[in-house]
This record gives C-alpha cells, sequence and structure tokens, in this order.
C-alpha cells in the first residue's frame, strides 16, 4: 500500500510539473486569481503564492471536494491546518507554483516637508523642499501654485518661470507613487517677484557740461541769473503755477516732471559755473601795456 501511494505521488508530480511549466512564473492579484475558480481550471493561494491544482483534483487522497473548494480563494488555513509540516504535501505543493500574488499597494508616500520658495527675478521663483519616502518607490511631486496644479517634477525641486513682477505667489506639493496613491499636500510657501526696473518713457538729457559753453563769453555779468530766472518763469507757466510761488506738479506725467526737474537743476549748475567765472576773471591781473 505504501508503494503504491509513492508511486502515484511520483506520477502526480510528474504530470504537475509539466502541467504547470506551460504557465511562466509571475505575479498575480487576488481578482486573477479569483478568476480560475473551477474544477476544470483551479487556482489558489498558499502563505502568497500561487498554485495551479486543476492536474491534481483527481488524485488528492482526500477527494476532489477538498481541493474544489480552494478554487479561486486562500487556500492559506486550509492547507496550513491539515499539511502543516508535511514534506511530501510541500513538495507537491511546490510542483504547482505558476507565480507570487500581487499584493496592491494601497500605502500614499509621506507629506512632503519643508518646502521653500524663493525669488531670484522678476519672473521666477525657485522651490525646494525634503524629499518624500514610500513603501515602494516615490515616482513624483505634483506642483500647486494657489491651489491649482501647474507641474510635476521627479526631483524635490522646481523652477516657476513666466511669473510677473512684483506679485506674490503661494505653493504647495504632493508625491505620489507608481500605484497612485498621492499624499497629502505640504506646507503653505509663498514668495514675491522682483520689482521690474523703472525706466522713463523719455529719454533724459545729455549729461552736465564741465567746460564753459561757447556763448558765455559774450554774455554780460549777471545775464546768466537773468536767464536762470526767465528759465524758471517758464516752467511755472508750464507747470500751472503763477511766478514766486512755487513748483506744482499736480496735472503733468511722471516723465515730464523727471525733465522739469533735470532742466532746472541743470539751469541752476550752468549759473553757478558762470558766476565763478565772472568773478575769476575779476580777480584776474591786469597787466600793464608795454610802450
Amino acid at each position: 500500500m505504501v508503494i503504491m501511494k509513492k508511486m502515484i505521488v511520483g506520477v502526480l508530480i510528474g504530470f504537475s510539473l509539466s502541467a504547470s511549466s506551460a504557465v511562466a512564473a509571475a505575479a498575480y492579484t487576488a481578482a486573477e486569481v479569483a478568476a480560475h475558480g473551477s474544477s476544470t481550471d483551479c487556482w489558489t493561494i498558499v502563505s502568497g503564492k500561487v498554485y495551479n491544482l486543476t492536474s491534481y483534483i483527481p488524485f488528492h487522497p482526500g477527494g476532489p471536494g477538498a481541493i474544489i473548494g480552494l478554487c479561486g480563494h486562500d487556500g492559506t488555513a486550509a492547507f496550513s491546518g491539515i499539511h502543516s509540516g508535511s514534506g511530501s504535501a510541500n513538495s507537491m505543493l511546490a510542483s504547482l507554483y505558476v507565480g507570487d500574488l500581487l499584493v496592491p499597494d494601497t500605502a500614499a508616500p509621506s507629506v512632503p516637508a519643508g518646502l521653500a520658495a524663493a525669488a531670484v527675478s522678476t519672473s521666477q521663483i525657485n522651490l525646494s523642499w525634503t524629499a518624500s519616502t514610500d513603501n515602494v518607490e516615490v515616482s513624483g511631486y505634483k506642483i500647486y501654485r494657489g491651489g491649482a496644479q501647474i507641474a510635476t517634477t521627479t526631483a524635490p525641486v522646481y523652477n516657476n518661470i513666466g511669473l510677473t513682477a512684483s506679485t506674490t505667489y503661494n505653493y504647495q506639493f504632493s508625491a505620489f507613487d507608481a500605484a497612485g496613491n498621492v499624499s497629502g499636500l505640504s506646507n503653505l510657501a509663498g514668495a514675491t517677484t522682483l520689482p521690474a526696473p523703472i525706466i522713463p518713457p523719455n529719454p533724459l538729457p545729455g549729461p552736465i557740461a564741465t567746460s564753459t559753453p561757447p556763448w558765455w563769453p559774450h554774455h554780460r555779468p549777471g545775464q546768466g541769473k537773468r536767464e536762470q530766472d526767465d528759465h524758471d518763469d517758464d516752467n511755472d507757466h508750464r507747470l500751472g503755477n503763477r511766478p514766486g510761488r512755487g513748483i506744482g506738479y499736480g496735472h503733468i506725467s511722471a516723465a515730464e516732471k523727471i525733465r522739469l526737474k533735470y532742466n532746472k537743476k541743470l539751469t541752476l549748475l550752468n549759473a553757478q559755473l558762470q558766476r565763478r567765472l565772472v568773478r575769476a576773471n575779476r580777480a584776474r591781473p591786469v597787466q600793464a601795456k608795454k610802450d
């Protein structure tokens, strides 16, 4: 009787090996195993591994019913309860192996932390943060600006370009893995882009003259002061002020204000230089004429 059982086991092992070899070892989900739930197509799960029991059903010593009840289900408890520690049973089961059980990844990556934002120009803000962790692997990060997703990245850094000068932007981000699990949002961080340089709409006058203009020698002493006063009065009229009442700039453009102030300053400097030249000429000693 013992010899007969050994012969049967040997036949089953050879038969099951040929049957299982037709199926390449892979990984299967519980749903895929459940699809093989009949007596003519019977797969089961034992300790995280998948086995095809179809060929063994007619030869099971306890009858086909004990095996058919495991088809498409996890049979770990049933197998271990009867065959725990049985070398022959484990060898038979190993010959029916077709792959591992693929356990779905439902764990999300850790919430990213340490988000920092820094404005580097009028149109760019750079972001950096501490990398997240995951039970398998972090695939990337989703970047949010003002609550709306604007990009994804695989590295814990991102440079946001194309922004508007002197504008504040707030950011958050989350981590995700290959299974589609997404972490919670990171801390909120914001930055304000640098202001744009102020460029006057009209070009300013050229540099202030440092030498005596060619027309100065033809002017009489004090004439520069009178021309300065005339220039001030002209500016007062253009600005809507009466002479002697001070200069106002209420109804002209910013560029015009800058130009008028610059011209007045230039006139004052020229007048001062003219007066210094006149004083210098007066102080020069007069040479006696030779006979």
